[in-house]
Order: C-alpha cells, then sequence, then structure tokens
C-alpha cells in the first residue's frame, strides 16, 4: 500500500484500474476482492466515491453540501469529489 499511496508501484510505474459497472454489478465485491490479492504484482487499494458520501460527517459545510447534492437527485461536482478523493488517498 505504501507504494501506491507514493503514487507508484514496485516496478516504479503509475497505474490506475476503474471497475465499471451499473448498480448491483459487482463492482465493490470485486474492488474489494483485489485490494487483498497477495500474491498479485500489483498493489490495488479499493475506492468508493458513494462510501466516502455516505460516511461525511453531514454537519460539516461539505458534509452538507453533498448530502443537499444527492438528496436532490443531482450529481456530485467534479470538483468536490476530486477534492474528497485526494483527501482520502
Amino acid at each position: 500500500m505504501k507504494n501506491f499511496l507514493k503514487g507508484k508501484n514496485k516496478h516504479g510505474t503509475v497505474q490506475g484500474s476503474f471497475l465499471i459497472g451499473g448498480p448491483g454489478s459487482g463492482r465493490g465485491t470485486q474492488g474489494r476482492l483485489l485490494e487483498h490479492i497477495s500474491n498479485h504484482p500489483v498493489e490495488y487499494f479499493y475506492f468508493s466515491s458513494g462510501d466516502m458520501f455516505r460516511n461525511l460527517n453531514p454537519e460539516t459545510d461539505i458534509g452538507a453540501k453533498v448530502k443537499s447534492l444527492i438528496d436532490g437527485g443531482s450529481f456530485v461536482d467534479d470538483e468536490i469529489i476530486t477534492a474528497l478523493a485526494q483527501e482520502t488517498l
């Protein structure tokens, strides 16, 4: 995990993977499984924006804004997602 957080795998290159699919397609299940593969040459880190949003404190400014957007049926702005992802990773 340390190498991934530095932006490189153990071979010295940056890699990223995305699991894409509709609701209930197994993205979360497969992502968590990939994170725990110990004999794979690339280290995986599971990240879910939905999990991140659900864990925000709605009493903070950003948490209240995200909750308002989601409750209103809107998408969360790219800028907010990027800032939260950078903070999380």
